[in-house]
């Protein structure tokens, strides 16, 4: 109540009035943050942008000392808010299992980019859920994996997190900024060689010409038949006042309308060549999902 009454008075101010506003809203609750991790390290911004790797991981392992008081409501409200993400990474290794279950008894090899990896969080899992796991014809394909994300430090800890991971035949790591990717000389060489390409939860943060660009780019290293994914929550049901207020988490807001016109205008260029679908719940992400035809 106190953070949507904040928000009104925001709404009538100058940005950067309503960011001092924020700030000074965070300074006073700040005391009741301390000994939350994720909650300090989404404050401190230790890798320069809020949701870096290793909040995306404290997150999945719900890393979190519920504190008494104050601070424990403020904990158990944060505690909530994250289950979001969990759930969104594991509908994801829902949707990789159902590729890999499928393609096991062709037996033919498979290419999967991850666009923003982070910890690549999924990949850990579904290696030790999935390596122990007896079906029936020929084994799991091995996965050409490439992680690509401009922060070195979040690739250098998913490759420590990946070694030796029995679904993956290989793994390249790609130090670079999602958004020159496509201009990078090496482009060619990754360009229509994907049967999978996804993202979770970057698009959150732009607006709608890059957005368009990540899309493209996405679009345009799938082989026929492919197809990208493109995760955002949805502004109908995501709480971002808490986000922006508590933790200085700013996104992007798009509803369920808003991020379909966003697949439709970048992928106009691509008239017949593709089939979209959207993926929603009203307790999920979205999921936007672009199949190659040609």
């Amino acid at each position: 109540t106190v953070l949507e009454a904040g928000q009104r008075v925001a709404d009538r101010l100058e940005p950067m009035v309503a960011k001092q506003l924020k700030a000074a809203f965070r300074r006073v609750i700040g005391p009741k943050m301390v000994g939350n991790p994720i909650m300090e390290r989404s404050l401190a911004k230790p890798r320069g942008y809020p949701g870096d790797y290793l909040i995306m991981d404290m997150r999945y392992d719900d890393r979190v000392e519920l504190g008494d008081g104050l601070r424990g409501l403020f904990d158990r409200y944060a505690f909530d808010h994250y289950q979001l993400i969990k759930e969104r990474c594991e509908k994801i290794k829902r949707i990789l299992t159902a590729y890999l279950l499928d393609l096991s008894p062709s037996g033919k090899p498979w290419r999967a980019c991850s666009m923003g990896a982070g910890p690549c969080r999924e990949w850990v899992d579904l290696g030790q859920q999935l390596s122990g796991r007896a079906i029936s014809g020929p084994a799991l394909p091995q996965v050409a994996l490439t992680c690509l994300d401009r922060d070195t430090e979040a690739l250098a800890y998913a490759k420590t997190r990946l070694e030796e991971n029995p679904l993956l035949g290989s793994v390249e790591y790609v130090a670079a900024d999602l958004l020159k990717f496509a201009q990078a000389d090496s482009w060619p060489h990754y360009a229509g060689q994907y049967d999978l390409v996804y993202s979770l939860g970057v698009a959150n943060y732009f607006y709608d010409t890059t957005l368009a660009m990540i899309i493209d780019t996405g679009f345009r290293l799938l082989r026929p038949g492919g197809e990208l994914i493109i995760t955002h929550k949805a502004s109908e049901t995501f709480n971002f006042v808490f986000a922006d207020w508590v933790c200085d988490w700013t996104f992007v807001k798009r509803s369920v309308v808003d991020f379909t016109r966003s697949f439709q205008q970048a992928l106009a260029q691509f008239r017949g060549q593709y089939e979209w679908r959207m993926e929603w719940k009203p307790d999920e992400e979205m999921f936007g999902i672009v199949k190659r035809l040609a």
